[in-house]
């Protein structure tokens, strides 16, 4: 069996753990790892999705067309990582739109403290 390949901004569904306890949830969440990262290995590294919006003011983005997203609610990436087994991701329900991935990148380099190209501009207030 073929193993699937995701993709940068992919909205997929699997068990994420909890930052403050050893709890995992199945929830939404979206790949931040690279199609060649992804290629290469047999897991992923997902960014958390969640509906409590505060929880993504500082480095989080929110997603503009969630219904696209294949999210039933309004929702927000927040900036919770965690790398996903391929096997323990339930399945894929959508993908970012191209502004919110774009946002997603930039906040990531910013989280990392990588400098933005030129021709990337900041997230729109």
């Amino acid at each position: 069996m073929t193993k699937p390949i995701y993709e940068f901004g992919q909205v997929v569904v699997a068990p994420i753990r909890y930052t403050d306890s050893s709890i995992e949830e199945v929830r939404p969440a979206v790949v931040v790892s690279s199609l060649a990262y992804n290629t290469a290995r047999r897991d992923v590294i997902v960014a958390a999705i969640t509906t409590r919006l505060h929880q993504a003011a500082e480095f989080g983005v929110l997603i503009s067309n969630w219904r696209e997203a294949g999210l039933d609610r309004e929702s927000a990436v927040k900036p919770v990582l965690s790398t996903i087994i391929l096997s323990d991701i339930r399945e894929m329900v959508g993908r970012l739109d191209q502004q919110t991935t774009r946002d997603l990148r930039i906040a990531l380099a910013k989280i990392f403290g990588f400098n933005l190209s030129p021709t990337v501009r900041a997230p729109r207030s």
